[in-house]
């Protein structure tokens, strides 16, 4: 049975992943065995991250994938306002303690 989520709840959901996800990265920023960061996002988008996110889309996206979830049991992000996001996230953990990025694109990606 699908679980809907409200808007409301979305944008909460969304606040405590993106909360997660910096902790996680800033635990394994801190840890001498971590070298550096890197993304395949850009497989899905190319380099065409943007700066800055848009609070209700990214909670729209996140909703999309609570819903295929329930619908498939399996979690892809898939969707370029979260993908953008954690690449954000991971940039910002990375710039901070001063670890490498690096985001991959496939050889056929053609960037504007």
């Amino acid at each position: 049975m699908l679980k809907k989520i409200s808007q409301s709840e979305s944008f909460r959901i969304l606040e405590e992943f993106e909360k997660l996800l910096e902790a996680t990265l800033q635990e394994s920023a801190t840890d001498p065995e971590v070298a550096g960061f890197k993304s395949i996002v850009c497989y899905r988008t190319g380099l065409n991250v943007s700066t800055q996110g848009n609070a209700t889309e990214k909670a729209k996206a996140l909703k999309d994938v609570w819903q295929d979830f329930n619908r498939s049991g399996k979690v892809r992000l898939a969707h370029k306002p979260l993908n953008d996001e954690v690449v954000r996230i991971a940039l910002t953990v990375a710039g901070r303690h001063g670890k490498p990025r690096m985001l991959s694109v496939p050889r056929s990606t053609k960037q504007p």
